[in-house]
């Protein structure tokens, strides 16, 4: 089973990528002392490897994948596996996210300030930037991504 799952990912992977800047992103936050943790509702079978693929497995402080913990984004409880296993203070943290029903709705409970980045996959309207988001990006340039959380950077 896991290998037919693996086998479709990778077929797949002839269509991922990554947004432009991504990398240099993660690469410039991480020279600026920042650490990374991506939280991620899916299947290990499939993200590890995408991750893996893509450059950005080594890219991470810490991976959270929602099959290990037993529970994903919104649930409060995923963020808190997260700041509880890395000794994280939530009120340093700021979640960057495309999902306004698992990213921005489960880090606002969790009390974390948010950055959303709208992209073809997310829900919602480019033309409705989410209240309670502190940062938007609504056209999905991940240039702009990159010039806020930079300048956010220590």
């Amino acid at each position: 089973m896991t290998a037919t799952g693996q086998f479709f990912r990778i077929e797949s992977l002839n269509i991922l990528q990554c947004y432009p800047a991504t990398i240099g992103t993660l690469q410039q936050l991480h020279a600026k002392g920042c650490e990374l943790y991506l939280l991620s509702n899916a299947q290990r079978i499939f993200t590890e490897y995408e991750l893996r693929s893509l450059g950005l497995l080594d890219l991470f402080d810490g991976i959270l994948i929602s099959s290990d913990e037993g529970c994903c984004k919104p649930d409060p409880a995923f963020f808190q596996i997260l700041f509880d296993r890395y000794g994280l203070d939530f009120t340093t943290c700021l979640m960057t996210g495309n999902e306004r029903t698992s990213d921005l709705a489960g880090a606002i409970a969790a009390g974390i300030d948010c950055c959303y980045l709208h992209t073809a996959t997310s829900s919602g309207s480019a033309d409705e930037p989410p209240k309670k988001a502190r940062f938007t990006v609504m056209d999905g340039d991940s240039y702009a991504l990159q010039k806020i959380l930079l300048s956010l950077a220590r």
